[in-house]
């Protein structure tokens, strides 16, 4: 009597621990799935940046940038945008001095579920002139233009003050 019950016992415990397996996978398939677009692009890079209280420095060079949209079906997520310079650099109008632009960043914002056309967000780099400590600047502007349902349509990027 005793092993049937054991037995007995030893099923109930297995059909508990089935349900539970099951039902968390069901639920988990009943929610929405998130939709990520990628896109990357290398933009050129030319024209003056002046801070107030430095002198104008005409920066050259190319930025990649790649937005990453996560968005519900429903409307609404999130814009990871991911900034890196290649091979910048800055002539001071004044001095003549030659600047470095060198760095990457990493910005996240939250998008609502209307329509966004652009997001803008300025990238963190650093200035270096040497002799001088290095210092940083936001003088790109990135604009993503962003769909309500997440679609990345373009992306630009220009220099101009801060």
């Amino acid at each position: 009597m005793r092993g049937h019950l054991t037995r007995a016992t030893a099923k109930l415990f297995l059909l508990v621990a089935l349900l539970g397996l099951v039902t968390p996978t069901a639920t988990a398939a009943a929610q929405p799935a998130q939709v990520a677009r990628t896109r990357t692009v290398v933009l050129a890079l030319n024209g003056t940046f002046s801070a107030p209280a430095e002198e104008p420095i005409h920066i050259t060079g190319r930025i990649r940038v790649t937005a990453v949209s996560q968005g519900t079906p429903g409307g609404g997520g999130t814009l990871r945008v991911i900034s890196s310079l290649d091979n910048t650099t800055g002539i001071g109008q004044i001095s003549g001095r030659t600047y470095r632009f060198v760095g990457a960043d990493v910005t996240t914002r939250a998008l609502p579920s209307d329509p966004i056309t652009p997001v803008i967000i300025r990238p963190r780099f650093l200035r270096i002139l040497p002799g001088d400590p290095i210092l940083p600047t936001d003088p790109i502007r990135v604009a993503v233009k962003v769909a309500g349902d997440g679609a990345i349509s373009s992306i630009s990027a220009d220099i101009g003050p801060t």
